[in-house]
């Protein structure tokens, strides 16, 4: 099998009660190499969209090549996704082709803990996104634009080592999957915390255009004013379903669970009351993002209701 002295070996256990003796080489998956041929890459960000998805299927070598030269622009484009990527790194480069490393063992990793961080950094940014349009902040509105590389590269990793996990039972344990179906439910609520961090971005965005447009014009309408004066009521609502949501997680707390998803059907009227009522165009596109972040939480919160059912009574009696 090529195994040498001083070579790591693993052992995996299987669900049948069998073990089996794979190398590092098996386990990293260190002879995965994905190559991309950029003479076929005109379109902007086109070459960095495939590097991201070579990554997340698990590559850990991916090689950019051209039959003449790779230009400025593909060299900073390379270069821009390699910074972000977490783990990745360049190690070759010449005229022709640029080499990438991933240096990521997914052994060193536990899953739940990278879950938190992502809930903690898109609750944030939503917390901040709402703060910023209320108050037409635009310092704080282009903070939370800032942060959105940040939760993108969480969920890029989480979404490469869930792959990882798939493939193997000791990985899938040392990250702290005991079942493949928490993978699946894993994978449904990173992209929740990662849609919910979109919207909060959009937001902000808008955020930004109407601090420009009430600075320009140095007032704001009565129009203007009594609209803006319904987002505190929609920032405590978010707080709140986005709260109970997160709490229901990883407290596996039923009752937040369920006040989660009452919550957001309260918010859903009230979005769509303020749809039909606002004036203004930047409204009804501020109210489909909460109804987005509604619809989001409650993914969350009935995830956590699958995870405190599927392993135990609602609620057990004490006898």
């Amino acid at each position: 099998m090529g195994v040498k002295p001083g070579d790591s070996v693993y052992l995996e256990r299987g669900k049948n009660g069998t073990l089996t003796i794979q190398s590092g080489k098996t386990v990293e998956k260190e002879h995965q190499e994905y190559r991309i041929n950029c003479d076929k890459v005109s379109e902007p960000n086109f070459l960095e969209r495939l590097i991201v998805g070579a990554y997340l299927k698990g590559a850990y070598m991916i090689k950019i090549h051209s039959s003449t030269r790779i230009n400025g622009e593909q060299i900073e484009e390379i270069r821009s996704i390699a910074r972000r990527l977490i783990g990745l790194s360049i190690i070759e480069m010449s005229r022709n082709e640029i080499t990438l490393q991933v240096f990521i063992d997914p052994l060193r990793f536990e899953i739940y803990p990278l879950i938190q961080k992502l809930s903690v950094v898109s609750s944030t940014m939503l917390n901040e996104s709402m703060e910023a349009l209320f108050k037409l902040d635009a310092e704080l509105a282009n903070e939370v634009i800032d942060m959105e590389n940040e939760t993108n590269n969480i969920f890029w990793l989480i979404r490469r080592l869930l792959l990882a996990s798939l493939e193997s039972h000791t990985v899938a344990e040392k990250m702290g999957l005991n079942e493949p179906l928490d993978a699946t439910d894993i994978r449904l609520v990173s992209k929740n915390l990662e849609t919910i961090a979109d919207c909060s971005v959009r937001i902000a965005k808008i955020a930004l255009d109407l601090h420009l447009i009430t600075h320009e014009a140095r007032i704001i309408t009565e129009m203007n004013e009594r609209e803006l004066e319904e987002i505190p009521a929609f920032d405590q609502l978010v707080r709140e379903v986005v709260s109970k949501s997160l709490e229901a997680l990883f407290s596996r707390d039923l009752l937040s669970a369920n006040k989660a998803i009452n919550l957001r059907e309260k918010l859903d009227s009230r979005v769509e009351a303020f749809m039909r009522t606002a004036k203004i165009p930047y409204f009804p596109a501020i109210a489909i993002m909460l109804g987005i972040i509604a619809e989001n939480c409650a993914s969350i919160a009935s995830v956590a209701f699958d995870l405190v059912i599927k392993k135990a009574d609602a609620f057990p009696s004490n006898e």
